[in-house]
């Protein structure tokens, strides 16, 4: 995110609608019954126009699905591991002579599904909302002033972070880059440095902000607020959508 989003600068609804359909969205896709295929029709549909209007190139899309896969990985690993209760509900897999509980599977499959439109709905939205789109948009929202002001350092923080990731491994690669064992040592260290590197980070610029008389409010000229006309259209879209996240 950098200054302000090319397409929200021509849009003439608010950054507020727009953050606030994210949030409808998203939340559709947190109710929705991924087992009933009409409930993420709507999510879906949209996830993908965000991708094709944000020109979301597909390496950039297979890098933020990667942990999302890793994790699904693991659960599914666990699941085949571990016995089934007796008397519950059980799956048969060609190929694997134990039974895997029915109910394990479907909460992997209903959190990789639902994860994975939340992370594809962001992906392509913040292609297109640049910095001043996000907190004019949250100010929009008349969030409390203190949580706005997290959100925003938050999200501005996310580049700190990939410079900081990037240096790491610039410096693995520059030694050799190691395998097996050795490789999983080198992350848990890598981690530990990043952590440390980001938390004294955080605490220099907390001191500046404080040195600089901020008290939690952050303040910003000429944004617009969420119109009426607005706040009714999202609750009729995030009341159609709700209604077919039930079909």
């Amino acid at each position: 995110m950098a200054g302000r989003g090319p397409a929200l600068t021509q849009m003439r609804l608010s950054p507020s609608f727009w953050l606030g359909l994210v949030c409808v969205l998203i939340v559709a896709c947190c109710v929705a019954d991924v087992f009933r295929p009409m409930g993420l029709v709507v999510p879906a549909a949209t996830a993908v126009t965000a991708l094709i209007i944000g020109r979301v190139p597909l390496r950039g899309v297979l890098l933020r699905l990667a942990p999302l896969v890793s994790f699904c990985v693991i659960a599914l690993v666990l699941v085949l591991l571990v016995p089934v209760v007796e008397g519950s509900p059980a799956l048969m897999l060609p190929g694997w002579s134990r039974p895997i509980s029915r109910q394990g599977v479907q909460f992997i499959v209903d959190i990789a599904a639902k994860a994975a439109l939340i992370v594809l709905l962001v992906t392509g939205s913040a292609a297109r909302m640049g910095e001043r789109d996000l907190l004019e948009g949250l100010l929009g929202l008349r969030l409390p002033s203190k949580l706005v002001s997290l959100l925003y350092l938050v999200v501005r923080q996310l580049h700190s972070v990939r410079e900081e990731t990037g240096r790491l491994i610039r410096g693995r690669d520059a030694r050799g880059r190691p395998g097996g064992l050795a490789a999983v040592r080198v992350a848990g260290a890598m981690a530990q440095v990043l952590l440390v590197r980001l938390a004294r980070r955080a605490e220099t610029q907390a001191m500046a902000l404080a040195s600089r008389g901020f008290e939690g409010r952050i303040t910003l000229g000429d944004w617009r607020a969420l119109t009426p006309s607005e706040l009714l259209m999202l609750i009729l879209i995030g009341a159609f959508t709700l209604w077919m996240t039930a079909i």
